[in-house]
């Protein structure tokens, strides 16, 4: 079962609980449409962040080149978005 609070995970943190790849998570997201490239960065499509399947966070950093503020987007997934990959990757998630 899957809290109802609002706790957001990390690719790498969803694709633990799914016991897949992190890599393989990626790359089904970006099949099933759910993710794309922006920049180099993963990216939520917008669809996916309307359903409340993923959210759009963005990680500021230094460049270490140019020592300016910059920053990088990369996408969440929600309770109800793993609940939908569990289902996807056929996975009971027990105790989330």
């Amino acid at each position: 079962l899957i809290s109802a609070d609002t706790e957001s995970l990390t690719i790498t943190e969803a694709a633990k609980l799914l016991d897949v790849k992190r890599k393989d998570l990626y790359a089904r997201l970006h099949a099933e449409g759910w993710i794309y490239r922006l920049n180099g960065a993963w990216v939520a499509y917008d669809r996916y962040i309307k359903n409340g399947c993923l959210t759009y966070k963005e990680a500021k950093y230094t460049d270490e080149k140019t020592g300016q503020e910059c920053r990088k987007p990369y996408c969440h997934v929600t309770p109800k978005g793993l609940t939908k990959l569990a289902q996807m990757y056929s996975v009971e998630l027990e105790g989330v």
